[in-house]
């Protein structure tokens, strides 16, 4: 007799990228969501590392960061010390995207605007222009980053991202979830209801891996439309930093696991992702944990 299987199910918002960072699409429908399906939040600005040889970083990262929170403070109201409305300076749908700063050992350190936050780098009122402006400011300033004592790496990497809180529906604020966030200003934003899952797709235990007995875990992130469904072509693999894919005889259960999740993700029904009455389109991820019920 076959073992029946449990598919262990848990979804989030895409930004592992962190979630918050993800960029939110442009729609039309934004311009049309009327003053009170808005709630004014703060608006914070967090170093993160990419991946586990940047940890070390981290403390000066966010000594840099306050830095240049300070500076975005003067750009927007003038004052390092009172956090000023943004409204006229940013559009809430550009708060998202990260720059990549680089540190050299010696102190030097460049930016960037990565692939994947370039879209909202060149909307207009973005988030991401102020926060290079005030980066800029600070490197013009002669400000250099702490290189960590004994680090042997050519180069180390962190991100500087803005994140505001979700907002519900009935006006409730979900706090940011980050490290070491730091205040930078207030702006107005509207209510928000992620995706969620209505029927778990249609996946089926890899024959080998059930008859070895494997067990496994596929993380995926896809993009969820505005009819509810998950688009083929949007599916991705996800490691968390300092993660690996498997390798050697796990190599070939994992991906057989990865092909029965993608194969099957098509046949999932989801919720689509609501902002002040909009239906929008949103990247999630999502972890698929296989499991033979013995």
């Amino acid at each position: 007799m076959k073992r029946a299987f449990i598919l262990v199910l848990a979804i989030g918002l895409a930004s592992s990228a962190s979630a918050q960072k993800q960029p939110m699409e442009i729609d039309s429908c934004f311009y049309k969501i009327p003053k009170s399906e808005f709630k004014r939040v703060g608006v914070f600005l967090e170093a993160t590392s990419n991946d586990s040889a940047s940890a070390a970083i981290l403390p000066a990262a966010d000594l840099f960061a306050q830095t240049v929170a300070y500076r975005v403070r003067t750009l927007v109201g003038k004052s390092e010390t009172v956090l000023a409305d943004a409204d006229s300076a940013i559009a809430w749908w550009t708060v998202g995207g990260e720059v990549v700063v680089v540190l050299r050992p010696d102190g030097r350190f460049t930016w960037r605007v990565p692939e994947w936050s370039a879209n909202v780098d060149t909307m207009s009122r973005s988030s991401l222009g102020l926060l290079r402006r005030a980066i800029t400011d600070v490197a013009s300033s002669g400000e250099w980053i702490t290189w960590p004592d004994g680090n042997k790496h050519d180069s180390l990497t962190f991100g500087l991202s803005l994140v505001a809180p979700r907002v519900t529906k009935d006006h409730k604020v979900i706090p940011v979830k980050a490290r070491q966030p730091v205040a930078v200003f207030t702006l107005m934003v509207p209510w928000e209801k992620s995706v969620e899952m209505l029927k778990s797709p249609d996946a089926w235990y890899p024959n080998k891996a059930r008859n070895d007995g494997a067990i496994g875990m596929v993380r995926l992130a896809f993009l969820v439309d505005k009819s509810g469904r998950a688009k083929p072509e949007t599916i991705k693999e996800v490691f968390l930093p300092g993660e690996q894919r498997p390798r050697g005889d796990m190599a070939d259960y994992y991906n057989k696991f990865l092909s029965a999740v993608t194969r099957s993700l098509p046949s999932a029904r989801f919720s689509p992702a609501v902002v002040g009455g909009c239906v929008m389109k949103q990247m999630v991820q999502q972890t698929f944990e296989f499991k033979l019920d013995r």
